[in-house]
C-alpha cells in the first residue's frame, strides 16, 4: 500500500503491510490472479475477505482500477449484510467443491 485513508486503518488496522497479507490465505491466489488479469482502464470487483484490526477476516469488495502506467487502483468496501452473506456463501461453495 502507498496510501490509506483513515476508515481503512480504523477497520483494518494496518497501512505498512501489503494488501495480498491481508486477504484471507485460501482467497490469494484467486485474487492474485483477478489483479495480474486486470487491464488499463477497466475496472472490476473482487470479492475477497480482509483480515481486520482484530484478526477475523470479514467479505470487503475490492473495487479495482489500473492506470496506463500500470499502477494499480483499489478501494476496499464491506458490502452490504445480504451481500457479505452471499459472497460467504460462494467462498464456501468454492472451498466446498476445490
Amino acid at each position: 500500500l502507498t496510501a490509506a485513508n483513515p476508515a481503512w486503518v480504523r477497520s483494518l488496522g494496518d497501512s505498512q503491510h501489503p494488501l495480498i497479507d491481508l486477504i484471507s490465505p485460501d482467497e490469494r491466489a484467486r485474487v492474485r490472479e483477478a489483479l495480474a488479469a486486470l487491464s488499463p482502464a477497466t475496472p472490476t470487483e473482487i470479492g475477497a475477505p480482509l483480515q481486520t484490526r482484530d484478526g477475523a477476516h470479514r467479505p470487503f469488495t475490492l473495487h479495482c482500477t489500473r492506470s496506463d502506467d500500470g499502477t494499480l487502483y483499489i478501494r476496499a468496501r464491506e458490502p452490504a449484510p445480504e451481500a457479505a452473506l452471499r459472497a460467504e456463501l460462494a467462498r464456501v461453495n468454492r472451498r466446498l467443491t476445490a
